[in-house]
């Protein structure tokens, strides 16, 4: 299938990875994955770290901590992303594992729409920290980090084969590699 000049691609969200779809065909080229993900047959090659944190209202009783476990809100109302996001399961299985269970008031499709509700009271969420601060909420939200060995998350880049991607798709891993080599140094310095 030929595809029309100019179209670089689309970003589309999937069952916890973000795929990057190239063309017109329906087969990903090449994926975002957390390490924990199972990649099969795919090559990987790392990306970036994230680390998830809890974001409430700024009055809420958690607001004021330097950091906390997941546990500490079950107690609440959570306002979540999609079944199949990775963040979604990742919560789920914690809880499980804690044999707690989470008070999802509401899914949402997206990290905005998660910050629209929690500002409106409708719960706590989780989101990577990075997200949050990228989205400049903290006039009215509170990201607090959690501090559970799953909250830090290894971002894999996935493809069936690097060598072969388009030049567009090649282009794109380069630099978002090399972006978030940049973000690293400029962090440790």
């Amino acid at each position: 299938m030929r595809r029309p000049q100019g179209l670089i691609g689309r970003l589309a969200v999937g069952a916890s990875l973000v795929c990057l779809l190239l063309g017109l065909a329906a087969t990903a080229e090449a994926n975002s994955v957390v390490r924990r993900t199972s990649t099969g047959e795919l090559q990987t090659l790392p990306y970036r770290q994230d680390h998830l944190a809890l974001v409430m209202p700024l009055h809420h009783p958690l607001a004021k901590a330097a950091e906390l476990p997941l546990d500490a809100a079950l107690d609440f109302d959570l306002v979540g992303l999609h079944t199949n996001s990775s963040i979604h399961q990742a919560i789920h299985q914690a809880a499980t594992q804690a044999g707690r269970s989470v008070k999802l008031r509401i899914h949402v499709t997206g990290l905005d729409a998660m910050c629209r509700m929690i500002a409106n009271g409708l719960g706590l969420g989780v989101m990577p920290l990075r997200a949050f601060e990228l989205m400049r909420a903290t006039d009215t939200l509170q990201a607090v980090p959690l501090t559970d060995a799953w909250a830090t998350r290894q971002l894999m880049l996935a493809a069936r084969d690097f060598s072969t991607l388009p030049v567009t798709a090649r282009l794109l891993v380069d630099h978002l590699r090399s972006r978030e080599t940049d973000l690293s140094s400029a962090r440790a310095a």
